[in-house]
């Protein structure tokens, strides 16, 4: 029949879990008062380091809309430009095809 050999799997030893009894989120309850201050230096300096990633962001965010902003003005400003050149030779054709006058003249009906 069918028989498992051997005594089966090794058990895992178990530990009774350390509970705090003045447990306070944010404090560090490492013994080594050295190693929790360096702890605590380095979760300051990422802090720091996260809001001066932002600021940047906010920063690089704030001149790239200020850069759109100008490169639209001037476009608009150009497009003006040379719609008002546009007309401006118009005018001259048609002052040109009228025989100089100014582009008013009118065809006869017939």
């Amino acid at each position: 029949p069918l028989v498992r050999k051997g005594a089966g799997l090794p058990r895992l030893p178990t530990f009774n879990p350390q509970f705090e009894e003045e447990f306070a989120p944010g404090k560090d309850f490492d013994p080594d008062r050295e190693r929790a201050a360096h702890k605590r230096l380095k979760r300051a300096v990422q802090k720091e380091k996260r809001g001066a990633m932002r600021e940047l962001r906010k920063d690089s965010a704030f001149l790239d809309a200020a850069r759109e902003k100008d490169k639209a003005a001037t476009k608009r400003e150009r497009r003006a430009s040379g719609a008002a050149n546009f007309a401006f030779m118009e005018q001259q054709e048609a002052n040109m095809k009228s025989g100089g006058q100014g582009g008013m003249w009118k065809k006869k009906k017939r």
